[in-house]
């Protein structure tokens, strides 16, 4: 009994519990993500494309090339295989995470509406033919968008372009 107790205090002492700056940080760091967010609602929402590379919509989702890939009009990737590709799948609805804020409360409809855009960008990686895709949500804590986007990055084969859709 002795040691399950010991053992309970040793794991609260590496609880750490937040300070008022730490609060006041992550807020800001919110809000960062918040503003960035409007980017993605310029594209799915409003249909602006202009200056993007958009590979595919449907009813769900928009699906992007990413700044980082070097195909985009814009890119600031450093990337030089010409058939590695990075997209991001974002919901037409706009969502900053899993949760419909960053923060908030995760239910069954905000599952359900997160697993819509992984299902999307699972059948955009076959649908484009790119290889081995990793399909990947980064958590809350590594974020720097705050909307939900769905990233797809692997081998596009060399026979293979992207489409590209021009509103």
């Amino acid at each position: 009994m002795i040691r399950v107790a010991v053992f309970a205090c040793a794991l609260l002492s590496l609880v750490v519990v937040p300070s008022v700056a730490d609060a006041q940080d992550a807020g800001k760091r919110v809000e960062a993500a918040r503003s960035r967010a409007r980017f993605f609602s310029k594209i799915t929402v409003k249909r602006d494309y202009s200056g993007e590379w958009v590979v595919a919509r449907n009813r769900h989702v928009t699906a992007f090339i990413d700044l980082m890939d070097p195909r985009h009009p814009r890119s600031r990737g450093k990337n030089s295989d010409p058939n590695q590709v990075h997209l991001l799948v974002v919901p037409n609805q706009p969502r900053e995470h899993i949760a419909k804020q960053m923060g908030g409360r995760i239910t069954a409809a905000d599952l359900r509406a997160a697993g819509i855009v992984f299902l999307e960008a699972k059948k955009l990686a076959r649908r484009l033919g790119i290889k081995d895709p990793e399909i990947y949500l980064n958590s809350e804590l590594r974020i720097d968008v705050g909307y939900l986007h769905v990233h797809i990055r692997g081998k596009l084969s060399p026979k293979k372009r992207l489409p590209r859709l021009v509103k």
